[in-house]
Protein backbone atom coordinates (compact mmCIF):
# COMPACT_ATOMS: atom_id res chain seq x y z
CA UNK A 1 0.00 0.00 0.00
CA UNK A 2 2.86 2.41 0.92
CA UNK A 3 4.26 1.83 -2.82
CA UNK A 4 1.26 2.48 -4.31
CA UNK A 5 0.81 5.88 -2.32
CA UNK A 6 4.14 6.92 -3.27
CA UNK A 7 3.48 5.82 -6.92
CA UNK A 8 -0.19 7.71 -6.84
CA UNK A 9 1.98 11.02 -5.59
CA UNK A 10 4.28 11.04 -8.43
CA UNK A 11 2.14 10.77 -10.89
CA UNK A 12 0.04 13.35 -9.60
CA UNK A 13 3.12 15.56 -9.26
CA UNK A 14 4.11 14.66 -13.34
CA UNK A 15 0.35 15.51 -13.59
CA UNK A 16 0.70 18.96 -11.72
CA UNK A 17 3.76 19.98 -13.06
CA UNK A 18 2.54 19.56 -17.06
CA UNK A 19 0.06 22.04 -15.91
CA UNK A 20 1.50 24.43 -14.63
CA UNK A 21 5.08 26.48 -15.16
CA UNK A 22 8.28 25.62 -13.02
CA UNK A 23 7.15 28.02 -10.56
CA UNK A 24 3.90 27.21 -8.59
CA UNK A 25 2.18 29.76 -6.56
CA UNK A 26 -0.97 29.03 -4.64
CA UNK A 27 -3.22 31.89 -2.90
CA UNK A 28 -5.87 32.34 -0.24
CA UNK A 29 -7.83 35.69 0.06
CA UNK A 30 -10.18 37.05 3.31
CA UNK A 31 -10.99 40.47 3.59
CA UNK A 32 -8.29 42.47 2.02
CA UNK A 33 -6.00 39.92 3.38
CA UNK A 34 -3.97 37.88 0.76
CA UNK A 35 -1.70 34.41 1.51
CA UNK A 36 0.60 33.48 -0.84
CA UNK A 37 2.63 30.15 -0.91
CA UNK A 38 4.80 29.69 -4.42
CA UNK A 39 8.15 27.84 -4.99
CA UNK A 40 10.59 29.02 -7.80
CA UNK A 41 10.20 25.26 -9.04
CA UNK A 42 8.36 22.22 -9.43
CA UNK A 43 10.25 19.94 -11.06
CA UNK A 44 14.10 20.19 -9.59
CA UNK A 45 17.19 17.80 -9.51
CA UNK A 46 18.73 16.25 -6.70
CA UNK A 47 21.47 19.04 -6.78
CA UNK A 48 18.89 21.54 -7.52
CA UNK A 49 17.85 24.24 -4.41
CA UNK A 50 14.19 24.44 -4.47
CA UNK A 51 12.92 28.15 -2.81
CA UNK A 52 9.34 28.27 -1.19
CA UNK A 53 8.22 31.60 -0.26
CA UNK A 54 5.17 32.51 2.47
CA UNK A 55 4.07 36.14 1.62
CA UNK A 56 0.87 37.81 3.73
CA UNK A 57 -0.08 41.00 2.19
CA UNK A 58 -2.51 42.84 5.23
CA UNK A 59 -4.08 45.63 6.49
CA UNK A 60 -2.11 48.05 9.24
CA UNK A 61 -4.87 47.71 12.02
CA UNK A 62 -4.66 43.57 12.04
CA UNK A 63 -2.06 41.87 13.53
CA UNK A 64 -0.33 38.53 12.47
CA UNK A 65 0.41 34.83 13.58
CA UNK A 66 2.63 33.11 11.05
CA UNK A 67 2.88 29.68 11.48
CA UNK A 68 5.92 27.34 12.39
CA UNK A 69 7.08 26.69 8.75
CA UNK A 70 10.06 25.04 9.55
CA UNK A 71 8.63 22.04 11.60
CA UNK A 72 5.59 21.56 9.08
CA UNK A 73 8.33 20.96 6.05
CA UNK A 74 8.89 17.13 6.53
CA UNK A 75 10.86 15.29 3.86
CA UNK A 76 12.70 18.19 2.36
CA UNK A 77 15.75 19.26 3.80
CA UNK A 78 16.37 23.09 4.91
CA UNK A 79 19.57 24.67 3.82
CA UNK A 80 18.59 28.36 4.41
CA UNK A 81 16.01 30.34 5.62
CA UNK A 82 15.26 34.05 6.01
CA UNK A 83 12.47 36.62 6.24
CA UNK A 84 11.83 40.05 4.62
CA UNK A 85 9.52 42.73 6.04
CA UNK A 86 7.03 43.68 7.21
CA UNK A 87 7.11 46.24 4.38
CA UNK A 88 4.24 49.13 4.45
CA UNK A 89 3.67 49.05 0.39
CA UNK A 90 0.14 51.02 -0.53
CA UNK A 91 -0.97 51.02 2.99
CA UNK A 92 -0.87 47.55 3.64
CA UNK A 93 1.94 45.50 5.31
CA UNK A 94 3.59 42.43 3.22
CA UNK A 95 5.42 40.15 5.53
CA UNK A 96 7.35 36.90 3.63
CA UNK A 97 9.37 34.10 4.62
CA UNK A 98 11.57 32.39 3.05
CA UNK A 99 13.12 28.72 2.83
CA UNK A 100 15.50 27.10 0.57
CA UNK A 101 15.04 23.41 0.25
CA UNK A 102 16.83 20.23 -1.07
CA UNK A 103 15.63 16.55 -1.36
CA UNK A 104 18.01 13.79 -0.73
CA UNK A 105 15.98 10.87 -2.29
CA UNK A 106 14.07 11.19 -5.83
CA UNK A 107 10.07 10.72 -5.59
CA UNK A 108 7.34 13.05 -5.17
CA UNK A 109 7.18 15.68 -2.12
CA UNK A 110 4.12 17.85 -0.83
CA UNK A 111 4.31 21.24 0.71
CA UNK A 112 1.56 20.82 3.43
CA UNK A 113 -1.08 23.61 3.82
CA UNK A 114 -0.23 26.78 5.68
CA UNK A 115 -2.66 28.48 8.11
CA UNK A 116 -1.95 32.03 9.09
CA UNK A 117 -4.04 33.22 12.00
CA UNK A 118 -5.05 37.20 11.87
CA UNK A 119 -6.73 39.09 14.52
CA UNK A 120 -9.12 42.00 13.34
CA UNK A 121 -10.62 43.85 15.22
CA UNK A 122 -10.93 40.98 18.12
CA UNK A 123 -12.29 38.36 15.50
CA UNK A 124 -9.87 35.78 15.17
CA UNK A 125 -9.54 34.26 11.65
CA UNK A 126 -7.45 31.32 9.54
CA UNK A 127 -6.24 31.28 5.97
CA UNK A 128 -4.81 28.45 5.03
CA UNK A 129 -3.17 28.17 1.24
CA UNK A 130 -3.59 25.11 -1.09
CA UNK A 131 -0.72 22.59 -0.81
CA UNK A 132 2.06 22.46 -3.29
CA UNK A 133 3.00 19.15 -5.07
CA UNK A 134 6.75 18.99 -5.96
CA UNK A 135 8.69 15.94 -8.29
CA UNK A 136 12.61 15.28 -7.94
CA UNK A 137 14.61 13.39 -10.04
CA UNK A 138 17.83 12.46 -10.14
CA UNK A 139 18.43 14.47 -13.04
CA UNK A 140 17.43 17.71 -14.32
CA UNK A 141 15.54 17.64 -17.96
CA UNK A 142 17.25 20.65 -18.99
CA UNK A 143 20.73 19.10 -18.14
CA UNK A 144 20.14 16.43 -20.06
CA UNK A 145 19.02 18.39 -23.15
CA UNK A 146 22.40 20.83 -22.85
CA UNK A 147 24.47 17.88 -22.62
CA UNK A 148 23.25 16.47 -26.39
CA UNK A 149 23.71 19.64 -27.57
CA UNK A 150 27.36 19.77 -25.95
CA UNK A 151 28.68 17.11 -27.54
CA UNK A 152 31.61 17.23 -29.20
CA UNK A 153 34.86 14.99 -31.55
CA UNK A 154 36.59 12.59 -29.62
CA UNK A 155 39.94 14.15 -29.62
CA UNK A 156 42.52 11.54 -30.67
CA UNK A 157 44.44 9.17 -28.28
CA UNK A 158 47.46 10.83 -26.28
CA UNK A 159 50.33 9.20 -26.05
CA UNK A 160 51.33 7.70 -22.65
CA UNK A 161 54.91 7.99 -21.00
CA UNK A 162 56.80 4.73 -21.32
CA UNK A 163 58.23 5.48 -17.53
CA UNK A 164 55.32 5.44 -15.22
CA UNK A 165 58.11 4.95 -12.08
CA UNK A 166 57.46 9.09 -11.26
CA UNK A 167 53.70 8.61 -11.37
CA UNK A 168 53.61 5.24 -9.28
CA UNK A 169 55.91 7.18 -6.59
CA UNK A 170 53.93 10.59 -6.68
CA UNK A 171 51.01 7.95 -6.13
CA UNK A 172 52.70 5.97 -2.73
CA UNK A 173 53.78 9.69 -1.23
CA UNK A 174 50.23 10.98 -1.54
CA UNK A 175 48.54 8.04 0.18
CA UNK A 176 51.61 8.42 2.76
CA UNK A 177 50.79 12.04 3.39
CA UNK A 178 46.96 11.40 3.34
CA UNK A 179 47.51 9.06 5.88
CA UNK A 180 49.78 11.05 8.32
CA UNK A 181 47.04 13.77 8.09
CA UNK A 182 44.48 11.31 9.00
CA UNK A 183 46.53 10.13 12.28
CA UNK A 184 46.86 13.65 13.13
CA UNK A 185 42.79 14.31 13.05
CA UNK A 186 42.28 11.46 14.91
CA UNK A 187 44.64 12.61 17.61
CA UNK A 188 43.48 15.44 17.82
CA UNK A 189 39.82 14.71 17.94
CA UNK A 190 40.49 12.13 20.90
CA UNK A 191 42.61 14.72 22.63
CA UNK A 192 39.35 17.13 22.99
CA UNK A 193 36.87 14.48 23.35
CA UNK A 194 39.29 13.52 26.52
CA UNK A 195 38.48 16.75 27.33
CA UNK A 196 34.70 16.69 27.56
CA UNK A 197 34.44 14.99 30.35
CA UNK A 198 33.50 17.73 32.84
CA UNK A 199 34.23 17.42 36.80
CA UNK A 200 30.22 17.34 37.47
CA UNK A 201 28.01 15.19 36.03
CA UNK A 202 26.79 16.92 32.67
CA UNK A 203 23.26 17.07 33.42
CA UNK A 204 23.89 18.44 37.34
CA UNK A 205 26.22 21.33 35.23
CA UNK A 206 23.30 21.98 32.88
CA UNK A 207 20.38 21.95 35.54
CA UNK A 208 22.70 24.76 37.12
CA UNK A 209 23.37 26.72 34.28
CA UNK A 210 19.46 26.88 33.28
CA UNK A 211 18.54 27.90 36.76
CA UNK A 212 20.91 30.25 36.67
CA UNK A 213 19.56 31.52 33.02
CA UNK A 214 15.93 31.76 34.71
CA UNK A 215 17.14 34.26 37.44
CA UNK A 216 18.64 36.20 34.96
CA UNK A 217 14.98 36.67 33.84
CA UNK A 218 15.83 37.58 30.27
CA UNK A 219 12.43 36.98 28.68
CA UNK A 220 10.25 39.37 31.30
CA UNK A 221 13.18 42.08 30.29
CA UNK A 222 12.80 41.82 26.38
CA UNK A 223 15.84 39.79 25.69
CA UNK A 224 14.52 37.50 24.20
CA UNK A 225 17.26 36.82 21.46
CA UNK A 226 20.53 36.46 23.70
CA UNK A 227 17.94 34.38 25.79
CA UNK A 228 17.72 31.88 23.15
CA UNK A 229 21.60 32.00 22.45
CA UNK A 230 22.08 30.96 25.96
CA UNK A 231 19.73 28.01 26.44
CA UNK A 232 21.00 27.19 22.57
CA UNK A 233 24.59 26.96 24.41
CA UNK A 234 23.52 25.12 27.57
CA UNK A 235 21.75 22.27 25.77
CA UNK A 236 24.65 22.25 23.16
CA UNK A 237 27.25 21.77 25.96
CA UNK A 238 25.16 19.06 27.64
CA UNK A 239 25.10 17.15 24.62
CA UNK A 240 28.74 17.53 24.07
CA UNK A 241 29.73 16.02 27.79
CA UNK A 242 26.99 13.26 28.06
CA UNK A 243 27.83 12.07 24.69
CA UNK A 244 31.79 12.92 23.69
CA UNK A 245 31.04 14.73 20.34
CA UNK A 246 31.90 18.09 19.27
CA UNK A 247 28.44 19.46 19.71
CA UNK A 248 29.23 23.02 20.78
CA UNK A 249 31.64 23.36 17.32
CA UNK A 250 29.17 21.54 15.00
CA UNK A 251 26.16 22.63 12.91
CA UNK A 252 23.06 22.46 13.61
CA UNK A 253 22.83 19.91 10.44
CA UNK A 254 26.22 18.01 11.70
CA UNK A 255 24.60 17.59 15.23
CA UNK A 256 21.74 16.49 14.44
CA UNK A 257 23.67 14.14 11.83
CA UNK A 258 25.41 12.86 15.15
CA UNK A 259 22.66 12.55 17.68
CA UNK A 260 21.14 10.27 14.66
CA UNK A 261 23.92 7.58 15.40
CA UNK A 262 23.54 7.57 19.06
CA UNK A 263 21.97 4.11 19.73
CA UNK A 264 21.22 5.18 23.66
CA UNK A 265 18.72 7.89 22.87
CA UNK A 266 15.05 7.41 22.13
CA UNK A 267 13.50 8.18 18.82
CA UNK A 268 11.22 10.14 21.10
CA UNK A 269 14.42 12.25 22.59
CA UNK A 270 16.09 12.51 19.27
CA UNK A 271 12.90 14.46 17.55
CA UNK A 272 12.70 16.95 20.38
CA UNK A 273 16.30 17.88 20.26
CA UNK A 274 15.81 18.22 16.19
CA UNK A 275 12.53 20.32 16.60
CA UNK A 276 14.45 22.41 19.60
CA UNK A 277 17.21 22.96 17.93
CA UNK A 278 15.21 24.60 14.32
CA UNK A 279 13.27 26.38 16.79
CA UNK A 280 16.97 27.81 18.07
CA UNK A 281 18.11 28.56 14.59
CA UNK A 282 14.95 30.28 13.77
CA UNK A 283 14.80 33.15 16.45
CA UNK A 284 19.35 33.35 16.50
CA UNK A 285 19.96 33.93 12.79
CA UNK A 286 16.24 34.89 11.18
CA UNK A 287 15.44 37.45 14.02
CA UNK A 288 11.92 35.14 14.97
CA UNK A 289 10.29 35.96 17.66
CA UNK A 290 8.39 33.36 19.33
CA UNK A 291 5.46 33.95 22.26
CA UNK A 292 5.47 33.26 25.43
CA UNK A 293 4.13 29.96 25.58
CA UNK A 294 6.55 28.98 23.35
CA UNK A 295 9.78 29.67 24.60
CA UNK A 296 8.58 28.17 28.17
CA UNK A 297 7.52 25.14 26.20
CA UNK A 298 11.01 25.04 24.76
CA UNK A 299 12.75 25.45 27.96
CA UNK A 300 10.97 22.77 29.64
CA UNK A 301 11.75 20.76 26.40
CA UNK A 302 15.89 21.22 27.07
CA UNK A 303 15.20 20.20 30.58
CA UNK A 304 12.86 17.01 29.48
CA UNK A 305 15.48 15.89 27.07
CA UNK A 306 18.25 16.20 29.68
CA UNK A 307 15.96 14.23 32.12
CA UNK A 308 15.52 11.52 29.39
CA UNK A 309 19.08 11.32 28.14
CA UNK A 310 21.24 11.75 31.93
CA UNK A 311 23.65 9.42 32.73
CA UNK A 312 22.79 7.75 35.85
CA UNK A 313 25.36 7.45 38.53
CA UNK A 314 25.17 5.64 42.03
CA UNK A 315 27.11 8.18 44.03
CA UNK A 316 26.04 11.34 41.66
CA UNK A 317 24.31 13.59 43.89
CA UNK A 318 20.41 14.26 42.84
CA UNK A 319 20.01 17.47 40.52
CA UNK A 320 18.27 20.30 41.57
CA UNK A 321 14.94 20.99 39.93
CA UNK A 322 13.55 24.31 39.65
CA UNK A 323 9.88 24.49 40.07
CA UNK A 324 9.46 27.43 38.14
CA UNK A 325 10.57 25.32 34.71
CA UNK A 326 8.79 21.79 35.62
CA UNK A 327 5.65 24.40 36.67
CA UNK A 328 5.53 23.51 40.20
CA UNK A 329 5.45 19.88 40.60
CA UNK A 330 6.62 17.69 42.95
Amino acid sequence: MRRLFVLALMLLAACTAGVLEDTDNRTAEYSGIVVSAQTDRTVAALDETIRFTLTVNYPQHVQLHMPEIGSLIAGLRIVDFGEIGPRLIDNHFVFEKWFNLRADLSGAYIIPAMTVRVVDHDLTREITTPQIFIKVGSHSVRADNETMQDIIDIKPPASLPRDLRLFVLGGVLAIVLLLVCLAVWLYVRRSRAAGFVPQKPAHVLAYEQLEQLERERLVERGIVHTHYVRLSDIFRQYLQNRFAISAVEQTTQELLRSIKGLSDVSVAAKKHTRDFLLQADLVKFAKYRPEKQNIEFNQQQVRDIIDQTRLELESAEQPPVSDSLHGGRK
